[in-house]
């Protein structure tokens, strides 16, 4: 039981850290493109461009890399979880920590599968990760972690599928309009 409230309560962390990441990103995100979009192209605004979509959308990769440093996001290291390998238990690598946050558009379907099963959720099953009881840390270890970054070839493999899965938004976004 304490495990499904890990779980939930480092989940309601991570969505409200994010948000008040992504938030402000996106309302400046959108604020320029639409006065880009007004100066230069008047038909690259949103209402049926699906390269407008797919370049609003792009913020939300910060959101799908969350968990990619040592498989710890904010909410993670401070109740003290971590997202592994399923088969290693080392911690998973950034390409899996993606896959599994792509699903988060579905979050209610994600709470509840991690209701049902504490340890993974959806996105787990298929970036073959789990989640696990870890040692607690402090914000600073996320910010030393982040200086540490280097580019690699999941790097590129991140950016090419989260440009198609924005692209592919962009689809959804379109037809709900329509």
């Amino acid at each position: 039981m304490i495990q499904r409230i890990n779980r939930l309560a480092s989940m309601f962390l991570d969505h409200v850290t994010m948000s008040f990441v992504l938030v402000p990103l996106m309302i400046a995100f959108f604020v320029v493109m639409q006065l880009f979009a007004k100066e230069s192209y008047p038909e690259f605004l949103f209402q049926s461009n699906r390269i407008g979509y797919s370049v609003a959308f792009l913020p939300f990769l910060v959101y799908f890399l969350k968990d990619s440093y040592r498989g710890k996001s904010v909410g993670k290291r401070t109740i003290g979880l971590q997202v592994v390998n399923y088969k290693t238990g080392e911690p998973a690598n950034a390409f899996q920590c993606f896959v599994r946050n792509l699903f988060t558009p579905i979050w209610p379907l994600e709470v509840l599968v991690s209701i049902i099963s504490p340890s993974r959720r959806l996105g787990d099953i298929f970036a073959y990760t789990k989640v696990i009881p870890s040692e607690k840390e402090k914000f600073k270890s996320l910010i030393d972690d982040v200086k540490k970054t280097r580019f690699s070839v999941y790097s590129i493999l991140i950016l090419v599928v989260g440009l198609i899965y924005c692209y592919g938004l962009s689809f959804i976004m379109i037809k709900l309009q329509t």
